[in-house]
């Protein structure tokens, strides 16, 4: 099981090759690798001992998608996310998108969750509604 995790991490990471071309006419890519102790999400406990995690990200003008793995319990996390973002005149950030986590082996459901959000200078507010199977 660990080699298909590490083999999942991996192909995220290469991923990026596939998209150079489309960042380079506009936009930006990013990506991002991680390690932690303990993964929690939302004050719940994903691993007792250590998690890698890998993501993805391409961003141009206000709409951006990506994707980010993470090693859990007995398998892989995997999220995708989408969205559109901007900020008004008077300085009011404005955002929407939606996010889906998807689970491999038997540690969890799939998520699919709405995102809106809304801020100014210092201040932000997220709401996410969503489902699971």
């Amino acid at each position: 099981m660990r080699t298909f995790k590490l083999t999942a991490i991996t192909a995220t990471l290469l991923a990026a090759s596939s998209f150079s071309q489309l960042a380079s006419a506009e936009g930006s890519l990013s990506a991002n690798i991680g390690y932690v102790s303990e993964y929690h999400f939302r004050g719940i406990q994903q691993t007792g001992a250590g998690s890698t995690s890998a993501g993805l990200d391409y961003e141009n003008g206000g709409f951006y998608v990506g994707t980010w793995a993470a090693d859990v319990a007995d398998g892989l996390e995997v999220d995708f996310y989408a969205g559109y973002g901007f900020e008004l005149d008077s300085g009011i950030a404005l955002g929407a998108g939606v996010t889906t986590y998807q689970y491999t082996g038997d540690f969890d459901s799939a998520y699919n969750e709405i995102n809106l959000s809304a801020g100014y200078e210092m201040f932000s507010f997220e709401y996410s509604v969503g489902t699971w199977d």
